[in-house]
């Protein structure tokens, strides 16, 4: 098996909102560290418009639906969440 160029990665990253470090991180298996505290996350969420903040309480939901199903080997984000979708 062969790993995409540098610079196909780091278009991958930039497609996820991540930097390189992260996606290398992610791609070795780890979760990658976050760049907004949790406070900060739930700060972002509590400003949202109502329909964005539907949208991010739909998909933590499948994501701790997902998790508990899948237990300690999960991993995120899980493939079949439609971020976009309403």
């Amino acid at each position: 098996m062969s790993w995409p160029g540098t610079e196909n990665l780091r278009k991958l990253a930039k497609l996820k909102g991540w930097g390189f470090e992260e996606l290398q991180t992610y791609l070795e298996g780890k979760v990658p560290l976050r760049s907004l505290s949790v406070q900060q996350l739930l700060a972002e969420v509590r400003s949202l418009p109502f329909e964005d903040a539907v949208r991010v309480a739909k998909v933590a939901l499948e994501t701790i639906a997902a998790r508990e199903t899948l237990g300690k080997g999960y991993s995120y984000p899980p493939e079949n969440i439609d971020l976009q979708a309403g």
